[in-house]
């Protein structure tokens, strides 16, 4: 055999245990690929979970939180349309009020706090909080305040900020709900059939599956 031939055969005989070797490196290289991926998703899964739990417990606890908050407010009242004096005494004002046009023997020494609060429209008066010292004061007060109707004066329960806003979007999906009003906190709706619902916190009326108002053609 030849010089040339031998080198030919040393060289064809490196390359095929060079393939072997690239391949055998390929597939090994490949599985831990595919090891090192599928370990990822398994965490990247387990991240999923934690932060869907975290969200559903974050969900749970403002619920919890919001209703704490509208609990503390159960013995307040909201009153809107009374004219602005400076120097007023809002709880005077409110008793002569409640006095007066509700027929209620309710007196300044009944309420632990009256006072105004901002608001965003400058053309009416701020409206006057009012706090109880006895929650039956206070629904007293909420049962008839109808007197109240075409007088410019409304009262409405203390609702904080996230029961208000839940309460505005209720009222005014007007596809699914007849009425609307809040009663101890609490926020009621009459669909379209004519059937009563509470709705809380955390809620909508989806949640609830509450149809959609069909029109007649």
């Amino acid at each position: 055999m030849s010089e040339v031939n031998i080198v030919e055969l040393v060289t064809k005989e490196v390359e095929n245990k060079l393939d072997v070797f690239f391949a055998n490196m390929k597939e090994k290289i490949k599985e831990e690929v595919k090891e090192v991926i599928d370990s990822v998703m398994k965490r990247l899964q387990g991240l999923e979970k934690t932060v869907e739990t975290l969200s559903m417990e974050n969900k749970d606890l403002k619920c919890k939180l919001v209703e704490l908050e509208q609990y503390g407010r159960r013995p307040n009242v909201r009153i809107f349309g009374v004219r602005e004096e400076q120097g007023e005494d809002c709880k005077a004002k409110v008793a002569k009020l409640l006095q007066t046009k509700l027929n209620l023997d309710i007196t300044e020494s009944d309420m632990d706090a009256a006072h105004r609060v901002p608001q965003r429209a400058k053309d009416r008066p701020k409206p006057i909080i009012v706090r109880f010292f006895s929650r039956d004061d206070k629904e007293r007060v909420m049962r008839t305040r109808k007197k109240l109707k075409n007088t410019g004066i409304s009262i409405s329960e203390d609702l904080c900020i996230e029961m208000l806003q839940l309460y505005n979007r209720v009222k005014n999906d007007t596809l699914r709900v007849q009425d609307c009003w809040a009663w101890r906190g609490n926020i009621f709706f009459k669909d379209h059939r004519g059937m009563t619902h509470k709705i809380h916190y955390g809620q909508s009326l989806q949640d609830l599956d509450i149809p959609v108002m069909q029109y007649k053609a």
